[in-house]
């Protein structure tokens, strides 16, 4: 059986708490540096920081892990599983029931995905990605690891995002564009062409700050 741990007590936390509650799994606690530990959080009981996950781990304290940090430390996020997959430790994926995944379509561990989210034929979503409500990866489009969508976004077919890249609430890419590595795009925005170089993008067309 599953014993779930998630990294992170904040908000997202939070969310992916309630959603591993609807699944039933079994989440057995949070690592957070920023909490007591022995304290709760959300009912929920607080191990440790990260440097107490490999203990916790070797203890049977839980089986797998899955990481609740945010859209503002992505590159954050990509060292500390890098350094849970050196001790072995699996991922665990959240994804609501009302989520529709299409069998031809690749949901990598450690993801987090949100209700009326749809990904569609031959799609893939990196790990460690998290896809907020009603976001439409249409067909044959990628999110590339660590990438964070936010709720209403429209990728439609053949687009590739990159790696650790922040889509705003309710922006629409049109079909075979490319969104680079560690790009934000702004709420609202459209996007027409391809995005290569790093920085933040706003407007209909997308135009960088």
């Amino acid at each position: 059986m599953v014993k779930l741990a998630i990294i992170g007590g904040g908000d997202l936390g939070q969310q992916i708490l309630e959603y591993a509650n609807v699944l039933g799994v079994n989440v057995v606690g949070f690592f957070d540096d920023t909490i007591d530990e022995g304290t709760f959080k959300y009912g929920i009981p607080v191990l440790g920081g990260i440097e107490s996950i490999k203990k916790s781990f070797t203890n049977k304290e839980f089986t797998h892990t899955i990481i609740a940090i945010g859209y503002n430390h992505l590159k954050f996020k990509e060292a500390l599983w890098n350094k849970i997959t050196e001790l072995n430790i699996p991922f665990y994926s959240i994804i609501a029931p009302s989520v529709y995944i299409n069998p031809s379509a690749t949901v990598e561990d450690g993801s987090f995905i949100m209700p009326g989210v749809v990904v569609d034929q031959r799609s893939k979503i990196g790990k460690g990605s998290v896809i907020n409500c009603n976001t439409t990866i249409s067909h044959d489009s990628e999110v590339g690891a660590f990438s964070f969508l936010a709720p209403g976004v429209q990728l439609s077919g053949f687009v590739k995002v990159g790696s650790r890249t922040f889509i705003g609430t309710g922006s629409v890419t049109v079909d075979h564009v490319i969104i680079g590595d560690d790009i934000k795009i702004g709420a609202g925005t459209t996007v027409t062409e391809s995005l290569t170089e790093v920085g933040t993008y706003i407007g209909s067309p997308s135009k960088k700050l």
